[in-house]
């Protein structure tokens, strides 16, 4: 584990890089594997289920759109300095909007005119979009000061 950082970026190279470290995860660390598909699944899933209602909202959108921001964006971190704490950050940034948007919903009542089943969905984004991104700011500040060694379980799979 090379904590010094690459010199140029490659999308293929970070590919590799998460490819391995979920296979790591997944036999290291079961538990946050398992947390990573549930979490994939409650957004990407319940986001397309609620668009297939027909919910008008932008949260279900913008759930189904933010990997195609995140996954690009957390290769190149991971073909530049690894399978590392700064994964956090191609993770937090682009889901702190959509937190922003759930909580707002949240808070004035929008949810009340979204298909049934909506509110179970944003409460439960909430709630788990919380959770995972308080771990990655927390893994982004430990980056930060100086724990840049390689993790199976940081980053992105927190």
């Amino acid at each position: 584990m090379n904590p010094t950082p690459r010199e140029h970026y490659s999308i293929s190279r970070g590919a590799k890089v998460v490819g391995s470290g979920i296979i790591i995860l997944a036999k290291e660390k079961p538990l946050i594997f398992i947390w990573i598909n549930f979490f994939g699944g409650w957004f990407l899933g319940g986001a397309a289920l609620m668009m297939y209602r027909g919910a008008t909202s932008i949260l279900p959108l913008v759930c189904l759109l933010t990997p195609i921001i995140t996954l690009p964006w957390l290769t190149l971190v991971a073909s530049k300095y690894g399978f590392s704490r700064l994964l956090g950050l191609p993770r937090a940034i682009p889901w702190l909007v959509a937190m922003t948007i759930a909580i707002i919903e949240f808070i004035n009542g929008s949810y009340v005119n979204q298909p049934e089943g909506y509110k179970i969905f944003l409460v439960g984004f909430i709630i788990i979009n919380g959770v995972a991104t308080l771990w990655d700011f927390f893994d982004i500040y430990q980056w930060i000061n100086g724990d840049r060694g390689e993790h199976p379980d940081t980053g992105f799979f927190n």
